[in-house]
């Protein structure tokens, strides 16, 4: 009896000991898995994705924890930067107004605010000691759904966190002069008129002179068409702006476009005006292509001929290959537009062969080519 009674109480004290274990391995798990979705660089215990922003009201006051981790330089995740859900009661200029920011090294801070479709209302940055805050306004319309983003960057990859108080509010403007300069908002730095006269403005970042929304971003332009194929007209493409997202955008304020060396064959330029300086895009004019006319097979070989493109080109490139992919194709330039033809030689027999050919015309040193013509195919006898 003695023996069973101590076996009874040996098999409870074990089930106590397994359940006990179990229990602290579950809250191991838990706290991995915490400190885990914590790890990535720019995901904070307070930002989120879209879907689960935190929703804030007017008068709300909330803290940003922000940090990146050794290993990561830059914070680009911008899909789960979303700090705040809001939905205005009242048309109007809204400001996510932050405290001081805390400089070290080389950082930099980016907030912006996006409507419910994620097209930027309005963008504010703070790079280096020149910058301490990421005030951001927005012009906004009641009723309709905003969110509010915060990326933090360091170039340094050291660990470093901290925190931003942020607190919701109606904006008033803070109207300075940007001639005078604004010492702690340097996206105010060199903000002039076509003349070069300092602009009236509210210092706050997308709030502009008018008090509607303007996007303050350091984005980037390109052509909306890299190549354009001659045809003795000016050349005006459309200019495409990307945020600093990576995505396309259309600003709310207009920009002054000028088109440089945009009619014959070459490097083209559109020149386009952004608070105070002209800024530079290329696109290439190239010349009209040609086709293939015929090919014919000749004892391990062909003799390939193509239509004459004698306008705005130089001559032609040929190319032909054992793969339909061009893989390792044999290159060859035909020199002088009215030299239509040409023959392979010393293939091998049996073997099917890709061949297309382009047209070019040299430019000051640089060849500029056509698109490609459509590919034939030939055996070689």
């Amino acid at each position: 009896m003695k023996r069973l009674t101590t076996g009874k109480n040996y098999s409870i004290s074990m089930a106590k000991k397994v359940l006990d274990l179990k229990k602290t391995i579950s809250v191991l798990i838990a706290l991995i898995m915490l400190i885990t979705s914590f790890s990535v660089c720019g995901i904070t215990a307070q930002a989120a994705t879209r879907k689960n922003a935190p929703v804030h009201k007017v008068g709300d006051k909330f803290t940003l924890h922000l940090y990146v981790t050794k290993d990561c330089k830059v914070s680009t995740d911008w899909d789960h930067a979303y700090y705040a859900k809001f939905k205005p009661e009242k048309d109007g200029d809204y400001e996510f107004h932050t405290s001081w920011l805390e400089f070290y090294d080389y950082v930099c801070y980016k907030a912006m605010i996006v409507d419910a479709k994620d097209n930027v209302i309005s963008y504010a940055y703070a790079l280096g000691e020149d910058s301490f805050y990421i005030n951001i306004v927005g012009h906004l319309k009641a009723g309709r759904t905003y969110y509010y983003l915060v990326q933090y960057y360091n170039d340094n990859y050291e660990y470093h966190k901290f925190d931003i108080d942020v607190t919701i509010k109606k904006h008033k403007h803070q109207m300075i002069n940007t001639a005078e300069g604004c010492p702690d908002a340097e996206h105010m730095y060199d903000i002039v008129d076509e003349n070069g006269n300092g602009i009236d403005m509210c210092r706050v970042q997308g709030c502009s002179d008018s008090g509607l929304s303007a996007y303050y971003n350091r984005f980037e332009a390109e052509s909306a068409k890299k190549r354009m194929t001659y045809d003795g007209k000016a050349k005006e493409p459309k200019l495409r702006f990307i945020d600093m997202r990576g995505r396309e955008f259309t600003p709310d304020y207009s920009i002054k476009t000028k088109y440089v060396n945009n009619v014959n064959i070459g490097t083209a330029t559109i020149k386009y005006y952004y608070w105070g300086d002209w800024h530079k895009v290329k696109f290439s004019i190239v010349p009209k292509g040609t086709q293939i006319g015929k090919v014919t097979s000749k004892r391990r070989g062909f003799k390939v001929k193509w239509n004459k493109q004698s306008t705005q080109t130089t001559g032609y490139q040929l190319q032909y290959s054992k793969y339909k992919n061009f893989k390792s194709p044999f290159k060859v330039t035909v020199k002088g537009n009215k030299n239509t033809s040409y023959t392979a030689k010393k293939l091998h027999s049996g073997r099917k062969y890709y061949v297309r050919v382009r047209t070019y015309k040299t430019v000051d040193g640089k060849k500029y080519y056509s698109k490609w013509s459509d590919t034939k195919t030939v055996k070689a006898k």
